[in-house]
């Protein structure tokens, strides 16, 4: 089943909390499948993970910024500093996870 992108973040906690047993259920059978190694793990998610971002604009809501810790490379940072007025000393002394990068 597909559902709606939804962007709201009140809506997101509710969906997951409405889901909470089936992610239990995934985590289970994922533990309990012990021939699938880190590559076909990492394939599966890397998958799913393709199809969601492709279907989101970030530009539109950027939550995933404003809730999670996102992990910039220098050369992200670059970019970033590129695209704005900022320099990339400014950004990589606010972005970057670890400044030895630099």
């Amino acid at each position: 089943m597909i559902y709606p992108l939804v962007t709201n973040l009140d809506q997101i906690h509710q969906l997951v909390s409405k889901r909470h047993d089936d992610f239990a259920i995934m985590k289970y059978l994922l533990l309990r499948h012990e021939d699938l190694d880190d590559a076909e793990l990492d394939g599966i998610v890397q998958a799913l993970t393709n199809r969601v971002a492709a279907a989101i604009d970030c530009t539109q809501c950027a939550n995933c910024c404003r809730t999670l810790d996102v992990y910039l490379t220098p050369a992200d940072v670059k970019t970033l500093a590129a695209g704005t007025d900022r320099t990339y000393e400014y950004f990589a002394n606010v972005t970057l996870a670890n400044k030895d990068d630099l």
